[in-house]
């Protein structure tokens, strides 16, 4: 039986067989809307895989840019020149790692091959894709990266940004933390004891983060200027007359992320490419 379109997942060609035992139709795993875990995908032994989501689906992908990466020449001019300008030769590896990342997945979801992507910036330097043609969906993407990791959401319908922070020790964290915290933030974090102060900064920095990139904004506006709370807790918010649900993403690495989207935040479906 061949998987309906409208639950929303990822088809991937392949010989293995589905999970009733018998092979759907053009041989494809289906994976599901609704799947909690992380999945592993190893997209460069997928060619011609075809990524599809719904409305209201969001598709988070984590990348090592560490890892061995068999990926050919893909960026962009202008992004070699921005490579070329990191001074310490890891950077400049991870930045095309990361870029490549990027144009391999959304060439999947847009069907287009990934050296032909074009991408525009707003006023504050956020990337989008060109307006696709031919009455396709809109896609809206937003990437971060933090040493060796990446992280990517996708959506067909709603404005999307994203965090993700590796955790490392500050001199001076209040001092961090006043630079970004509310008054009110301020005050509930002076009052955490030590041990939870660390935590609570990482995770109220990367919302704050994933908020700004979702509004297009960046650090044009002032995170002080923002209120998302201590503790940690999904909230919705009101930023220049628009609405932002935003909330912690927990990952199966030792670093802090969150995601924020424009709208509703219905679901959200983790992939790990390997």
């Amino acid at each position: 039986m061949t998987p309906q379109r409208e639950r929303g997942g990822l088809f991937i060609p392949s010989t293995h067989e589905s999970l009733s035992g018998t092979k759907r139709d053009r041989d494809l795993i289906y994976i599901p809307r609704r799947t909690k875990e992380t999945r592993e995908i190893g997209f460069h032994d997928a060619q011609g895989a075809e990524y599809f989501m719904i409305a209201d689906e969001i598709h988070l992908w984590i990348g090592d840019l560490d890892q061995p990466s068999p990926r050919l020449p893909i960026l962009s001019q202008k992004e070699e020149v921005r490579a070329q300008q990191f001074l310490k030769p890891q950077d400049a590896r991870r930045f095309r790692v990361a870029h490549s990342f990027v144009r391999e997945i959304l060439g999947r979801y847009v069907k287009q091959p990934p050296d032909k992507l074009e991408f525009e910036f707003n006023a504050a330097g956020k990337p989008f894709l060109q307006e696709e043609v031919g009455g396709a969906p809109r896609t809206f993407f937003n990437l971060a990266h933090s040493d060796r990791y990446a992280l990517l959401a996708v959506s067909r319908d709603q404005e999307v940004g994203v965090d993700i922070e590796v955790e490392r020790e500050f001199v001076d964290l209040p001092g961090m933390a006043r630079q970004i915290m509310s008054c009110a933030e301020w005050t509930s974090f002076r009052c955490l004891p030590p041990e939870a102060a660390h935590d609570a900064f990482f995770d109220l920095w990367t919302r704050k983060e994933a908020l700004l990139k979702a509004a297009g904004t960046g650090l044009l506006i002032d995170p002080r200027e923002t209120h998302l709370g201590i503790p940690n807790k999904p909230v919705t918010v009101r930023l220049q007359g628009r609405t932002f649900c935003v909330e912690s993403v927990l990952l199966s690495v030792r670093a802090k992320a969150a995601i924020a989207v424009e709208g509703e935040l219905h679901g959200i479906h983790m992939f790990k490419a390997r």
